[in-house]
Parts: structure tokens; sequence; C-alpha cells
């Protein structure tokens, strides 16, 4: 045995052991999460031992020893940074946007200097140890051995659970993304066979009209934070103040943890993909979204961008390619001298004079003399949270951490919303059109300890909330124990309007009293996929191969599962609907 795997060892064992006592408290270990554990040895052992059989040059061996550890170094810092190991497919699926100014920076910020100059310092002290007792030199290879050795390394990493060692994880979900599937009910084949599965019966009882329609998408607003105080000051004070004005949801759902899978589940009435994302997989001539439902009823539609680079995501082609008339972005030339100074941070151009330019935009498309679908998406309250300037800091204004950060710049963001409204007021618009508020997807703020959207399957990862406001035909109301999601927002907007048919859709109108299931992907971290309907929540997590029912009722914070065989399958049969949806 050489000396990379028994550093890879030492390492294992050094990371897990640390990660175990530092979030004791988060993590609970079964019998199989041992076996597992175990099991990681294995797999360290079988592809540094397949490497240091097959291969006799001493520079190669060198090579992959300083690279294989040195990647193991920093994908355990990575993990403890994030509180999980690095998925292969946050990197495959995101690929085209790492090399976005603002991705690099949210990356970057992800470790700290002392995390890179540790792992580079490996380097260096393996050269030299090498120099001094040849530690990565041998005399003879023996092919057969090294190739039985990875030929059984493959094996383990496809039939196996994913591993807790870092390596081994990224091969796992790497095996997984491209060729792993999922896990169907009994009632698959059944479903599968239903040509009218998706097609969804609205029977509007609002008279046919066609009001504008002002669609807003807020960056990572997390629902639980609504009427919520922290440190004294209501986190949402304008939201709050908004909710006595039209249709709010309290259980309301963001179907997945990125803005682009968020704007498919809103403008489409679709789940988002497990694998991939629509703008560049979803065959669009095939989807029947907003702009083009809308058009056929005598609208034209805009989609308004706070981001400036309209081409992260593939979103230029995806909102041409869905209907949209004219894309339109915040542009900075438009600010004064100043306002360019003092107000473009994080990722653009803060959102309340985004918000000026949206309606300014829209004063403009309204001169066609053809009602409006419009939809903007914002962008100040985006990951890491931590570029507000300190004269916007208003709930934690001297402290400074990931909770901190993360209540400064939702409230900020909220408080930019008032500037939305008021120019509808000041323009006339307000008491007339259709209003809809709500999130492109949610974001946890450290409720379970965790700060990544990326990682987990918790309520904060999904709630967003959802508030409707029509001045003059829709009444002030509250929906408590209802269940609904993005999906659910295109069915009511045409059964708002009047509109009656039958429609190629995921969700149903959020006017029907029958109450509906959220289907929610979290697609990294090995795969999460919930089912909820209030006050059941179902859970599979794909990494552990196991289903987890929770009451939210008795247990928000979902830490006790329950069993209930009943409620269980009936919840896990619902999974179906989401694959089923990916397949179309």
């Amino acid at each position: 045995m050489w000396i990379t795997t028994k550093i890879l060892w030492t390492l294992y064992s050094f990371f897990n052991i640390w990660f175990y006592i530092k979030w004791r408290f988060y993590n609970s270990y079964d019998l199989v999460d041992y076996l597992i554990f175990t099991l990681g040895y294995l797999l360290i052992f079988l592809y540094s031992e397949s490497f240091n059989k097959l291969v006799k040059n001493t520079i190669a061996r060198a090579a992959f020893s300083i690279i294989i550890i040195v990647t193991y170094l920093l994908a355990a810092k990575y993990h403890y940074r994030v509180k999980t190991n690095f998925d292969y497919m946050i990197f495959i699926e995101n690929f085209n946007e790492l090399f976005n100014k603002e991705s690099a920076d949210v990356i970057l910020s992800t470790f700290k200097a002392k995390d890179i100059y540790q792992a580079l310092m490996a380097i260096p002290l393996l050269i030299l140890a090498h120099i001094k007792w040849k530690i990565f030199k041998i005399k003879t290879a023996n092919i057969k051995m090294g190739l039985a050795k990875l030929i059984t390394y493959i094996i383990l990493i496809i039939i196996s659970p994913f591993s807790f060692g870092e390596i081994s994880y990224i091969a796992k979900s790497a095996y997984e993304f491209h060729f792993g599937g999922f896990r169907k009910s009994d009632n698959y084949l059944v479903l599968e066979k239903n040509k009218n599965l998706f097609k969804k019966v609205i029977e509007s009882k609002f008279e046919s009209s066609k009001p504008n329609i002002f669609l807003v998408a807020m960056e990572s607003f997390n629902g639980l934070y609504v009427e919520k105080k922290i440190n004294g000051k209501f986190v949402t004070p304008v939201f709050n103040s908004l909710i006595n004005e039209g249709l709010y949801v309290e259980n309301f759902y963001g179907n997945s943890v990125q803005t682009i899978k968020g704007h498919y589940s809103i403008l489409c009435s679709r789940i988002p993909y497990i694998k991939g994302k629509a703008s560049y997989k979803a065959d669009l001539s095939k989807l029947d979204c907003a702009p083009k439902k809308l058009k056929e009823l005598g609208y034209t539609s805009f989609y308004h961008s706070s981001f400036h680079n309209l081409d992260f995501d593939n979103t230029k082609k995806f909102m041409k390619g869905i209907g949209f008339d004219l894309l339109t972005r915040s542009e900075g030339s438009k600010l004064t001298k100043k306002q360019q100074v003092e107000n473009i941070w994080g990722w653009g151009i803060q959102d309340n004079l985004s918000y000026i330019q949206y309606v300014q935009n829209f004063k403009e498309i309204e001169k066609s003399k053809k009602p409006v679908f419009s939809m903007m998406s914002t962008i100040s309250h985006h990951m890491k949270f931590n570029k507000v300037p300190n004269s916007q800091k208003y709930i934690f204004k001297n402290k400074s951490g990931k909770k901190e950060d993360f209540i400064n710049s939702l409230h900020l963001s909220d408080k930019y919303l008032s500037s939305f409204i008021n120019e509808l007021k000041k323009n006339n618009l307000y008491q007339s059109s259709i209003i809809i508020i709500t999130g492109d997807h949610s974001y946890p703020g450290g409720e379970h300890g965790l700060y990544d959207n990326q990682v987990g399957h918790y309520e904060e990862f999904f709630r967003t909330p959802l508030l409707v406001i029509w001045k003059d035909k829709l009444s002030a109301q509250r929906l408590k124990y209802k269940t609904s999601s993005q999906v659910d927002i295109l069915p009511t907007i045409l059964d708002l309007i009047g509109e009656s048919g039958i429609y190629n859709f995921v969700g149903d109108s959020i006017l029907r009293e029958e109450n509906n299931f959220a289907h929610l992907v979290q697609p990294y971290n090995g795969q999460f996929l919930s089912v909820v309907k209030w006050p059941y929540k179902y859970v599979w997590a794909k990494r552990k191969n196991r289903g987890f029912l929770y009451d939210l009722m008795t247990d928000p914070n979902e830490l006790s599962p329950i069993n209930n065989d009943e409620i269980e399958d009936k919840y896990r049969k619902q999974l179906d609907y989401i694959y089923l949806d990916n397949l179309r």
C-alpha cells in the first residue's frame, strides 16, 4: 500500500470525525450510515491502489498523488463551508455560468483564503517528501491487479449508496447524473399510459376581461420571514402591508432552487427538470407558457431582467422561445452619475431603480393599445447577501455574519418593493391591474444551520410567498391551510381573466376549493424530491435511498419523521408525476 492511500485515509478520517463533532446537532447517524462510512475506506483503497498498480512512471504517479490529495482537501473544505459534499451535478448544470463575473465571485466567496493556502501547501510538501524519501517510486507495476481494483471500484460506485468520501461522492454523483434512474411506484406504468395526465380543466367563474398583468419574481424570497420580527423589526414590512390588499397564500412553494427553474414553473406550469435546466433542454415549441397563451387572447408581453446579462442561464433564448414579444433589462446608463456609483452593487442595479425602469418600459409598450402581460425578476437579494452597502443595513447595522447579512438583504429587498407599488399608483395602474408578487425561489437563512440553497429539503429551501392583488375584482383573503406552488400561477391568471378550457399544465388555479399537491425538486446534494399537501410532507432522499414523512403542523422544523404507511404510500406515488413531467 502506497503513501497516497494512507494520506487519503488520514484525510477521510479527520474530516468525517470533524464534521460529525461540528454538526452533531444537525445530523443523526444510524447503522446504515456507519456502514457507508466504513465502506468509504475501501473505496479510497480501490481507486488509489488501482493507480498505484497500473502506473510505474514516477512523474505520473507524483502528479496523480498531488492532484488527488489537493482535490480531496479542496472538496473537504467546500464540504465544511457549505455543509455538504461537492456534487458533480451542480458543476455540470451550471458550467456555462461559471465564467460570469458574479458567479465567479460567489464561488470564490465560498472559500476562505486559508482554505486555498492549506490545500496548495500540500504540493511543495509532497514534492519535498519525494525528493527525500522517493515516496512515489515503484519497482514494478501489476496491470491485472490494478484493473481488478479499478473495476471493483466502479462496480461499488454503481451499486452502493453515496459515499462520505469526497472523491467517491463526486464519482457517484457523476454516475447518477449520466446514468442514474429514479425509484418509481407501482402506479407509474398506469400514469404513463394516461395521455391526458397533464390536461387541466379551468372553469372560470370570472367575467372575461383583459387587464394588464404585472408579475414580479423577487430574488431568493424566503416566505418563512413574512410577518416575522427579528431584532425587534419586521423583516418584510412592505410585503406585510400588502397582504390585506389581495389574495395571500401562506403555504406556497417554489418548485425548485434556482431562478430559471422557478421561471419555468411560474410561466409554463411545469415541474423543473431533475437533471438539467429547461432553458437549455426543453422543447420550447411544445410548451404552453404564459406569453404564448396570453398572446392568443390579444395580449402583448415583455420580460424585464434586473440582471444585466440576459444570456445567463440561456435566459434570452428561453424567454423569446416561450413567446415574450420583448426583453428588456435594467440599464446603468439611465442612472445619474451618483446613482451609478452608489446604487450598483452585488449582482446589479438595486431593485428600487429597476422597478422604475420596469414601469417606464411598460408605459412605452402600453402605447400599442393592447393589454400587457409583463414579468420582472429582481436581483438585489442574491447570494451571498454580503454586498449590501453599510448605509442600507437596517436590521443589523453593526453586525455582520451569514445570518445577519441574509436578514439585512431580505429586508432591503422588501423595502425596495415599495418603489414598485408607488410607481404603479403614480401611473394609475395599481387599481385596475392584476399584480402578482412571488419569489423565483426561496433560500435558507440558517434555520437548520444551512446557508446554501443546493443543500437540503427543509421548508426554508422552498417556501416563498404568493400575493395576488386585483383591487377591482379580487377580494382580500388569506389561504392558511391550502398548499400551492409556482406551477399554479399560470392557471390562476387564466382563471382570473375569465378563460375556461383544457390546458397542458401541471398546476391548477389556486381559486379552486381543492387542495393541491406541491412537487419540489432539489437536484443537488444527491437529490431530494418532495411532495407537500398540508399538513404532510414526504421527502425522498436519493443519496440514502430512503423516504421520510413529516407532519408540518406538529413538526414544522422537520426533525422527527412519522410512520403512517397509508399517507406515505399516497404521497410517494406523487413522485411519479415529477418523473413523468420531466419526460414529456
